[in-house]
């Protein structure tokens, strides 16, 4: 479910990289976005795979 921005208002991120754990993390991107850009990302493979499908499946013919 995507977030509403009343629901998560990104504080989260922040805490977390203030924090000892944070060291773990280096050159990443963290976007505090309320999930949207994890619905975009699986649309995006979604259609990577089934264009990936259609190519094997017209070289094979």
């Amino acid at each position: 479910m995507i977030g509403d921005i009343q629901d998560d208002r990104g504080e989260d991120a922040p805490v977390f990289l203030a924090g000892d754990l944070a060291r773990y993390v280096t050159g990443a991107v963290i976007p505090v976005d309320g999930g949207v850009s994890a619905v975009t990302l699986g649309t995006f493979a979604t259609d990577v795979v089934a264009a990936a499908e259609e190519f094997v499946a017209g070289a094979s013919t």
